[in-house]
């Protein structure tokens, strides 16, 4: 299931299935959650697969300041919660 979640002024997309222990799959650079589809598949089987789209990847919109790691460490951390 497609999704959209508003965290501070950051509008993050991800997908979410199977149901289990809640596993966070995060894309490389320049990828998006297509990208980890596979891996996906195969561990929903046994967890609640969350599947992000880094802001200014895929249909995460870009955020509105350059982000570096920190910021994006912050974001995860703020979606776990």
């Amino acid at each position: 299931m497609e999704k959209t979640i508003e965290i501070g002024d950051v509008s993050l997309h991800y997908s979410v299935i199977g149901n289990g222990t809640p596993m966070i799959l995060m894309h490389g650079w320049g990828c998006n959650h297509t990208t980890l589809a596979s891996i996906e598949r195969i561990a929903a089987e046994f967890h609640t697969v969350y599947n992000v789209d880094f802001p200014g990847f895929g249909e995460s919109p870009e955020p509105s300041s350059v982000w570096g790691v920190e910021e994006y460490t912050r974001l995860i951390e703020d979606f776990v919660k």
